[in-house]
């Protein structure tokens, strides 16, 4: 996804360019009409909160012009005049967004016009940062824009201990575990560490322990998760456990987050694994389970792999589940 998004950028700035670089300040489109521009960044938006902007689009044929459909993403609304725009005369188009989704955005906007019957885009860019990631004192220490609070949020040592057997690759188990961890280290600090653990027929430490500004080394691991083999989940469980302890620190939080579909092939008994999980939780290590199964008796296990690790069990069924999850729970576990 950060490698798109700096495609995203990259395309944008090209067409802004070529816009800023026009006879005048319009953009001309097919059918000889033209907008005051066919871009727009709103820039830091407060999850939930709503911004706007105006276009002005103008007919330069002659020939009346009218605006008869437009397609928007969701979380954006477009609002426009029927009536014929006569030649010379303009038009406002009013763009609004209120967007729920966490993280950078490059998203178009499509107008259909009498002109050509066919659809102009315009692109909208812009990042949703939490509500309370914006820094409310100028004395603050700056953050990236979409970053947690150094002044609300402790530093985190997130240790993901992923399972990866073929059960997890239908696209509602593995892809959405991969969107969300994706979302999350959008907002993560430099401060923060991330280390990725998988677990199938076998044990690999994926990632070691990384500071999560190095995002784009992070997610391309994150892009490469493939889901085969079978389960061994004991053994994912101390290995988490050994990474956090060697990257523990003191005063943040150290949390390992556990992603599955089902039952652990546990090397010990449950009662020894959850006394190990509580002994570790009363030492500062915490752990918290993602479930993306239906399996009641799972379920079930991995609830009380949460409660005796003083995390949560979240449960993801949907990519909307996805988007925002993991980013709530760090933003729960870690806030001072």
């Amino acid at each position: 996804m950060l490698g798109r998004n700096l495609l995203s950028r990259l395309a944008l700035f090209i067409l802004s360019f070529f816009i800023s670089c026009g006879v005048s300040a319009q953009f001309r489109l097919p059918g000889n009409i033209s907008i005051n521009s066919g871009t727009h960044d709103f820039g830091i938006i407060k999850k939930g909160s709503t911004k706007s902007t105006d276009f002005i689009l103008t007919n330069n044929s002659k020939l009346n012009l009218y605006i008869y459909r437009n397609v928007v993403p969701e979380d954006f609304s477009l609002d426009f005049s029927s009536q014929m725009i006569a030649p010379g005369q303009s038009a406002t188009l009013h763009l609004e967004v209120s967007r729920l989704k966490l993280g950078y955005f490059h998203e178009i906007v499509n107008v259909f016009t009498s002109a050509t019957g066919e659809a102009f885009p315009i692109h909208i860019t812009g990042t949703v940062v939490p509500v309370d990631s914006i820094q409310k004192d100028p004395k603050d220490t700056v953050v990236e824009p979409g970053e947690l609070s150094l002044n609300i949020y402790k530093p985190n040592n997130i240790v993901f201990l992923l399972d990866v057997s073929e059960s997890m690759m239908r696209s509602d188990r593995l892809p959405l575990v991969k969107i969300a961890m994706k979302n999350l280290l959008n907002s993560l600090r430099s401060i923060d560490r991330v280390s990725i653990i998988t677990y199938a027929s076998g044990v690999t430490v994926l990632l070691p322990s990384t500071p999560a500004d190095q995002k784009d080394a992070i997610a391309a691991k994150i892009d490469a998760l493939r889901a085969r083999g079978n389960t061994e989940g004991g053994k994912g469980i101390r290995a988490a456990y050994k990474v956090a302890r060697e990257h523990f620190i003191p005063g943040g939080n150290n949390e390992i987050v556990i992603a599955t579909d089902g039952d652990f092939d546990l090397d010990k008994s449950n009662e020894v694994l959850y006394k190990f999980i509580r002994h570790n939780a009363d030492e500062g290590i915490i752990i918290s389970v993602v479930g993306v199964g239906n399996i009641a008796r799972a379920i079930a296990q991995m609830q009380t792999i949460a409660e005796k690790g003083s995390g949560s069990y979240i449960h993801i069924k949907t990519r909307e589940d996805a988007a925002n999850v993991l980013l709530d729970e760090i933003m729960k576990q870690s806030k001072k």
